[in-house]
This record gives structure tokens, sequence and C-alpha cells, in this order.
């Protein structure tokens, strides 16, 4: 046959399409993630463009290195001697920069409102109207 259908070369695309394996959570890139405490209920909450993977391996390599004040998770580990679930949870994946950072601060204030004082944050991200906390 030399004339092949426009359909049957869709028809054909459409059924690859969810032929390709899906990352794992943790491997694909700009993602909100967190990573809770072994020995207590406090949980960290961060954005990065990269993956959760590569950001958590930076959090274990400020702690091995001693350096809290690079990150929150850290200076958790060196002021209470507690362990890290160090698998991150996706929360979200969002590659839009500033939507990320917005659901970044909203779940830490969540977070801040149901348990007080239940985030390791050293900061609350991204500063929001009082619109959108209500």
């Amino acid at each position: 046959v030399l004339f092949r259908s426009a359909k049957t070369s869709q028809r054909k695309w459409s059924l690859m399409k969810g032929a390709k394996d899906d990352l794992p959570a943790d491997r694909c890139p700009g993602v909100v993630y967190a990573l809770g405490c072994k020995d207590c209920p406090k949980v960290y909450v961060g954005e990065t463009a990269r993956t959760a993977k590569q950001r958590t391996k930076e959090h274990q390599d400020h702690t091995r290195k001693g350096n809290a004040e690079m990150s929150a998770v850290a200076s958790h580990i060196m002021d209470t001697g507690h362990e890290i679930h160090w698998k991150p949870r996706v929360l979200i994946k969002e590659k839009r920069t500033v939507a990320r950072k917005v659901h970044e601060a909203l779940t830490i204030h969540a977070l801040t409102k149901k348990g007080g004082d239940n985030v390791m944050n050293q900061d609350r991200g991204l500063e929001l109207s009082d619109l959108w906390l209500t």
C-alpha cells in the first residue's frame, strides 16, 4: 500500500502515547516535597526545580558537613540528634516556579496552622497575602 491514511497513523501513535514508563515521583523535576522526622512529628516542606532526590541528597550533604545554616533539615538533626526519613514524599509536581512556591507556602501554612510547631522550615516560604491564607 503506497498510501497510508492519517487516521491509521494517528491511531498508532495514540496507542503508543502511554507506553513510556513514568519516572518515580522523586526523580521528576519541579516538585514540592516533604521530609519527615523519625523521632518527632516535625516535617520539612521544600520546593525545587530539580528532583526531590537531588535536593534530599544536598540536605544529607549539609548534615554530614555540619552546615546547619544551609539546611533546616541539617539544623534539626544537629539540634536534636533525631533521624530523618530520607525518602522524600512528593506532594505535587509543578514545573512553573511561582506556582510551585505558592504550593510550598500554602503547605507550610497549613501545617503550621494545624500542628503549631510541627514544621522544620527556617522560613515560611513565599510571603502570601492573608486573602490566600484564610
